[in-house]
């Protein structure tokens, strides 16, 4: 799991990715393509919990680093994120924008961030709609409510203030 995550994380940076590095025998990794796209697609991957502890040990290696008189604060931001077509998309829905005073159509990803006032890490983040069954655009499938993607389904339906604690 270590070895995929630094793997995914280092493509990214450097603008790479599998396919291409495939293409032109530059992929000399100990996993297979399979292997990525099951640990990326599985269900039983908390990414709440991987982003918030990555997040810890990059901050642990940033605070030594900063002036001692910068003050350190979490930030919350929940900015309207607009797709172009959500219909067919489980959760879709219609949100309020606070900005345009409008409700539209699609998520509020919810981000939880580190700031010391001149870096910003985010730590946290989940997509929230609707929690009112009239403003749904797409219906929700079936899903045993025991599992990890209960939990996430039920966050996505929580109010923001909820969601942030």
């Amino acid at each position: 799991m270590i070895d995929i995550s630094k793997y995914k994380l280092c493509n990214v940076f450097a603008g790479r990715n599998m396919y291409m590095q495939q293409k032109t025998s530059f992929f000399k990794e100990a996993f297979s393509m399979n292997t990525f796209y099951r640990f990326l697609n599985s269900p039983k991957t908390n990414w709440l919990r991987f982003t918030t502890l990555l997040s810890k040990k990059v901050a642990d290696i940033i605070v030594p680093l900063t002036s001692e008189k910068r003050v350190n604060a979490f930030v919350v931001d929940d900015s309207l994120s607009e797709p172009t077509s959500c219909k067919q998309t489980e959760l879709g829905s219609r949100v309020f924008d606070h900005t345009s005073m409008k409700y539209r159509m699609g998520y509020r990803p919810m981000t939880l961030g580190w700031t010391d006032g001149n870096t910003f890490l985010p730590v946290n983040s989940c997509l929230l709609a609707s929690s009112k069954e009239s403003n749904l655009i797409s219906p929700i499938g079936q899903y045993d409510g025991r599992s990890l993607a209960a939990r996430r389904r039920k966050l996505v339906q929580t109010k923001g203030t909820e969601a942030m604690i």
